[in-house]
């Protein structure tokens, strides 16, 4: 599934980021049960699945989770299903939207973003509800 992954795209950007560069040790303690239940997904896994589906304007969990079993590349990120996507992205938002700053860094000094237009506020949706030019909150 790696294979999928081509150099220097941003599926790869984000892999390598939250592969090498990002310390998500917070996310660690709720994601260890290995004890009983069905084992947990691994949150590196989880991270990419969001950020990867974010870049594609996919924001609900059932989109993502569509999104794992249907695209190749993300399933090579990650597979899940829509219930762990959203306890995940619920539960450590403030946590993601960090991270996200981080991974947008490492892509931007990496040339994998065309700097258009980002947002992890919801300030994109406003934008087209509204038209060009006039954002509000």
């Amino acid at each position: 599934m790696r294979k999928q992954l081509i150099h220097g795209t941003l599926e790869w950007g984000i892999n390598k980021t939250v592969e090498k560069k990002l310390d998500i040790s917070e996310f660690d303690g709720g994601y260890k049960n290995d004890t009983e239940g069905r084992p947990a997904i691994n949150p590196r896994g989880l991270l990419k699945l969001v950020f990867f589906g974010y870049s594609k304007g996919l924001l609900s969990s059932r989109r993502l989770e569509a999104l794992s079993h249907e695209n190749i590349i993300a399933r090579a990120l990650c597979g899940a299903d829509h219930g762990t996507i959203a306890a995940f992205v619920s539960g450590h938002s403030e946590k993601i939207k960090k991270i996200f700053v981080e991974v947008l860094m490492v892509c931007d000094e990496t040339g994998l973003i065309g700097k258009e237009m980002f947002a992890i506020d919801g300030c994109r949706r406003m934008r087209e509800r509204n038209g060009p030019g006039r954002l509000t909150n």
